[in-house]
């Protein structure tokens, strides 16, 4: 499921409309917790493009906020990709978001996250770059192991399918 969200993430960069020559793509990338997102998230991040490797340049430590930056050319031009590794934790709330902003945000295993939170994000999504430089709106995609009956996931994504919602 994270790999295949990973190539997801990577397809869409190669997408995006070029500004100046450049495709530029920024993905927020949230666990529930940091702990969470260091022990799973980003070592399979790692696994498929690893700054030890030489793939982009990485910051942010653990127990804390991370960036990878990568560049490559895939034959039709250049492309950035800057992905942020977040968490929710006890302690954000929503006006900890207000002056973040990305392409597209990723939720690792989402049925762990609070439904709050993914309500929150909606507003964070396609402004870097923004939607009428992009031509495209931001998404909100993840992934997750078969949610429990009484989950947001599972209510939102299948038994009262919100719009706009697709699996």
């Amino acid at each position: 499921k994270t790999t295949a969200s990973i190539k997801r993430a990577l397809l869409s960069a190669t997408r995006m409309r070029p500004i100046q020559g450049v495709r530029r793509y920024v993905l927020g990338i949230w666990r529930h917790k940091y702990d969470a997102l260091w022990s799973g998230t980003i070592p399979s991040w790692r696994r498929i493009l690893d700054p030890d490797k030489g793939i982009g340049e990485w910051t942010g430590a653990s127990p804390r906020k991370a960036e990878h930056k990568i560049t490559f050319n895939d034959g039709w031009g250049p492309v950035d990709v800057i992905a942020r590794f977040m968490a929710f934790g006890e302690a954000m709330g929503p006006e900890d978001l207000k002056s973040i902003e990305f392409t597209d945000v990723y939720l690792n295993e989402m049925d762990t996250l609070d439904e709050t939170a993914q309500e929150t994000l909606i507003g964070r999504v396609g402004r870097d770059p923004p939607e009428e430089v992009s031509g495209r709106p931001g998404r909100i995609f993840g992934d997750c192991n078969s949610p429990s009956l009484n989950s947001w996931v599972y209510r939102d994504f299948w038994s009262e399918r919100k719009p706009g919602y697709h699996l």
